[in-house]
């Protein structure tokens, strides 16, 4: 196993589905480490594929999270996308970011 470089550098980022149903997208920044998703006004839908946040997808129930550490999401792109949408307008996705 490669050793783990420990993640140092946090950012906040707030993504606002305006309008329901509608897919958005946040791009991880180069060297993300770790990250947090939470969902704050409504459920939120996410996906890793293009146009799939509303029919494959994993949900995030309102006030809570969604956490993975200990990734790469970078391992021979620049940056990884991640698509999202839910059912309520004005639905806020809270992104934390380790780097």
């Amino acid at each position: 196993f490669a050793e783990q470089i420990p993640a140092v550098s946090p950012n906040i980022y707030n993504v606002t589905l305006t309008t329901s149903s509608n897919e958005y997208t946040f791009t991880f920044p180069k060297g993300t480490k770790a990250y947090k998703l939470s969902a704050r006004g409504g459920d939120v839908k996410y996906s890793w594929k293009s146009g799939t946040s509303g029919t494959v997808y994993l949900t995030i129930p309102s006030t809570t999270m969604s956490c993975q550490t200990s990734v790469s999401l970078s391992v021979g792109v620049e940056s990884r996308i991640i698509y999202f949408q839910s059912p309520q307008n004005g639905t806020v996705v809270e992104v934390e970011v380790w780097k």
